[in-house]
């Protein structure tokens, strides 16, 4: 408690704004805990508006990576400080439309939105000029896969005169019909092969860019496989096999990919296609349990990756180099900062009390109900991915340090940084009692 204390005077006397993000966090806790323990149903703001569990999870994850990104910005502030205020908070209201709309169409609007700040974030402020090019493969893969998907939602208005959520029920199609609606969500996840657009775009954006593409990005597509789900959810009793086999078998493969990386922020890219298959399995199952793994899983992923992208910005800043031969031995130099590599790195690989070992846990549970064949996939998935998480803590802290310098000291903004990310990942585990139920 006084640790909390502590944090809290010097956040109040350093920083306002983060003073600001305090008080945020603290009223983002206490709304998270009352969806848990007052079994939040559905509310209704209006005719286009509103929130159930899932949508409420999304939206507070959300203010909270935006506000941490505005944390991580340094020097952004002080050359483009209102432009990238803008962009920030052109970001955080695509964001709130999309889980929040009910109407199918406004979704598939404010879903593409997203790439708009995105996109600026990634070209204005990457380090490589390679980032025009990352920039637009990631523009046109998504817009590519979704074009399909807004063919299909035209088709879906003609026979049912709405795009509400609650108007369309199930919506009864072939196998190509379900493909075409899930492939945009499917990109944006990203399932296995269709994933390249990911680890381009996390290595050219800035630490802003890595943190809304791994903390919220990513999490469009599991939301929008579960609106997609109460469509097609009869489909996918019988002909789901097929794509939970490759996700499954795609998250093994990527997994061994992460341990024969050499570039720090490429592995932890790679990763997170590795957790959103797992992901994938879980929504796509059928079960309760599964869908309610994938939704924990979402939020530990998001946190838990965003603060790994802040860890390797902050070598990069002090090293210039994210190569696993150059940084290793950083804890000779920063031995606080590999405290939070630790932390971060028990965290990735889902160990108690970690939020992400509930989701592990209800997603084991909820495909082995599919098929107990999944039991081969799952346990692969769950040793390796303890195994590059260890490796990842060990390249960059451990090693002979021959080739490192002092790149200067870590600044409070940045540990409150990583705290800020460690906190809720950590404490969310006591909402257990909903989930139990």
């Amino acid at each position: 408690m006084s640790l909390l204390l502590g944090l809290f005077g010097m956040v109040v006397v350093t920083y306002w704004l983060d003073a600001c993000l305090v008080s945020l966090f603290l009223l983002l806790i206490v709304f998270f805990l009352f969806s848990f323990f007052g079994k939040l149903g559905y509310v209704g703001l209006s005719w286009c508006f509103g929130f159930d569990l899932m949508s409420l999870c999304m939206v507070v994850i959300s203010c909270w990576i935006v506000f941490l990104m505005y944390l991580s910005c340094g020097d952004y502030l002080v050359n483009f400080g209102c432009f990238y205020s803008f962009v920030l908070g052109l970001l955080m209201l695509f964001l709130y439309l999309s889980f929040s709309v009910v109407d199918l169409f406004l979704f598939y609007v404010s879903f593409e939105s997203v790439l708009i700040p995105t996109l600026i974030l990634i070209v204005g402020w990457g380090f490589q000029p390679e980032r025009l090019y990352a920039g637009l493969y990631m523009l046109f893969y998504t817009l590519f896969a979704s074009l399909p998907l807004l063919l299909c939602l035209i088709v879906m208005y003609e026979h049912f005169y709405s795009m509400s959520f609650f108007v369309l029920g199930d919506f009864v199609v072939g196998d190509w019909w379900v493909y075409v609606l899930l492939l945009a969500f499917l990109v944006k996840l990203p399932m296995y092969f269709l994933h390249l657009w990911l680890p381009r775009a996390h290595v050219e954006a800035p630490v802003s860019g890595s943190m809304v593409l791994a903390g919220v990005l990513l999490k469009l597509g599991g939301y929008g496989m579960f609106r997609i789900y109460l469509l097609v959810k009869f489909w996918l009793v019988s002909g789901s096999a097929y794509l939970l086999s490759v996700g499954l078998v795609g998250g093994v493969v990527t997994s061994l990919v992460c341990v024969g990386q050499v570039d720090v922020k490429m592995l932890v890219a790679y990763s997170s296609v590795v957790h959103m298959s797992l992901v994938l399995g879980g929504l796509i199952s059928g079960s309760l349990l599964g869908m309610y793994g994938g939704l924990v899983m979402m939020l530990a992923h998001g946190l838990c990756s965003s603060c790994l992208f802040c860890l390797v910005n902050v070598l990069y800043e002090r090293v210039h180099s994210r190569s696993v031969v150059l940084i290793s031995g950083m804890i000779m130099l920063y031995p606080v900062l590999a405290m939070w590599w630790f932390l971060v790195c028990v965290c990735n690989m889902s160990a108690p009390p970690s939020f992400g070992l509930l989701g592990e846990l209800m997603l084991l549970s909820g495909m082995v109900c599919y098929s107990y064949i999944m039991m081969i996939p799952l346990c692969f998935m769950s040793f390796f991915s303890a195994l590059f998480s260890l490796y990842l803590f060990n390249v960059v802290q451990h090693g002979s340090g021959w080739y490192i310098w002092f790149g200067g000291f870590i600044f409070m903004r940045e540990y409150l940084l990583f705290f800020f990310h460690w906190l809720p990942l950590n404490v969310m585990f006591i909402g257990f009692n909903y989930w139990s139920d």
